[in-house]
């Protein structure tokens, strides 16, 4: 999220006062972590970027791929994985600072506040309040313009966290309405909105790391369209299980209305697992507008081996690469995510 940087440069003014009731290092334990909610496949090409921010999902192409190389559904599956990453990095990147460098403004029995404060060049105050509710604390990060003055301060970030018996492996849930925040707050003249829609993220690192989420009105990266305040969008979700074998990445996505000919109205799902040695297999499904409602045009598998090349060793739709023996997991997994 593009405003969060000058929030870490202004938490830096954010001083300590009051007598500290709710101990910080409690808040602190209990926050979630973008290291620990990390959903971690093996990247199938180690020199690509990983995206910086929520994205709607990649094109995938439907066709045979070349033999030889690595499998493009492994590629597509590291680049979705690293998205989902990017989303929580950017979305948790404050709550870090604040609750792990700088002390907070004040705390009573029950909550801790961060702020309000910035910089005096900044056009935002911001400030982080977290809650003691029961077993768990509710969070809100939230800024307001400074001018003018007394101007409402509008949720950037709101969760609730349920800390676990290690620090920051508990669980729980956060929100970021990228819509409402670039809305309710101050931006320099000329700026343009980079971040659309909403995230919401559940999960669990108790032990092993479950984690869903969900991307509602995103941008769509594979046809923005031509005018970069009113971007073409799409929905997207994430459901990722891993465990001391491997792990199981469940993503689908599809294009919003308004359609047209260089935004068609499109939906995919993938279903991808791999074991611990990095062996995996993705299962996709391409269709248009709901694979749920029985509208499914392609279907293709592909399994490929481990580090560091990922090669291929199956292609459904191949005419060399067909077989399944080949597989270190068998292919065909059902494909059933719910797309919103």
């Amino acid at each position: 999220m593009r405003t969060l940087p000058a929030l870490l440069a202004a938490a830096l003014l954010v001083t300590a006062c009051g007598q500290k009731k709710l101990a910080p290092e409690e808040v602190r334990a209990a926050m979630p972590a973008a290291a620990v909610l990390r959903i971690d496949a093996p990247a199938a090409d180690a020199t690509g970027a990983a995206p910086a921010g929520p994205v709607g999902g990649p094109q995938l192409s439907v066709a045979a791929a070349p033999v030889g190389g690595p499998s493009p559904l492994a590629i597509s599956s590291y680049l979705l994985a690293t998205a989902v990453n990017g989303g929580v990095f950017w979305a948790l990147a404050p709550i870090a600072w604040l609750t792990e460098v700088v002390p907070p403004t004040s705390c009573t029995d029950t909550a801790c506040t961060w702020g309000p404060g910035s910089q005096a060049a900044e056009l935002n105050d911001f400030m982080l309040v977290v809650q003691r509710s029961g077993d768990g604390y509710d969070y809100t990060l939230s800024g307001a313009p400074k001018s003018p003055a007394g101007s409402p301060f509008v949720a950037v970030l709101t969760g609730k966290a349920w800390p676990g018996t290690v620090a920051h492996r508990g669980h729980g849930t956060f929100q970021v309405d990228f819509d409402a925040a670039w809305e309710g707050l101050a931006h320099p003249a000329g700026a343009v909105q980079a971040d659309f829609g909403s995230i919401s993220v559940d999960y669990d690192a108790r032990t092993a790391l479950s984690l869903d989420a969900t991307f509602l009105g995103s941008r769509n990266s594979d046809h923005p369209g031509s005018d970069p305040s009113k971007p073409n969008r799409t929905n997207a979700v994430y459901a990722f299980d891993a465990s001391a074998t491997g792990g199981d990445l469940r993503v689908g996505w599809r294009t919003l209305a308004p359609f047209s000919a260089e935004a068609p109205q499109a939906s995919v799902s993938l279903h991808t697992q791999w074991n611990a040695a990095g062996q995996g297999v993705a299962d996709a499904r391409f269709g248009a507008p709901d694979l749920s409602a029985g509208s499914t045009l392609v279907s293709m598998s592909q399994c490929w081996d481990g580090p560091p090349a990922h090669a291929m060793t199956y292609d459904s739709l191949s005419t060399t690469l067909t077989d399944k023996t080949a597989c270190a997991i068998e292919p065909g997994a059902p494909v059933t995510i719910q797309i919103p």
